[in-house]
């Protein structure tokens, strides 16, 4: 699973809900995308927003960064297969 999390809007300020769709449209994203308005995510894991995070099978952290290679999703998904 891949989600992405996004600190704050093109104002600066946290985003709604509605900031989050648009981002979503605009970007044409498919996975989920959170707001991580006090950026805790990107605090912890790589430093940026938004903060990508791939996760394997039982929740465990594959990779997060500022994206989200293909090779690396299908790494995850071949391993799910087997």
């Amino acid at each position: 699973m891949v989600f992405s999390a996004w600190s704050e809007n093109e104002n600066g300020q946290p985003p709604s809900v509605e900031d989050l769709a648009r981002w979503a449209d605009a970007y044409n994203l498919t996975t989920p995308v959170i707001a991580d308005p006090y950026g805790d995510l990107g605090a912890r894991f790589n430093g940026s927003s938004p903060t990508y995070v791939l996760l394997e099978p039982g929740m465990v952290i594959h990779v997060t960064r500022d994206h989200v290679r293909d090779d690396e999703l299908m790494a995850i998904i071949d391993k799910v297969g087997k």
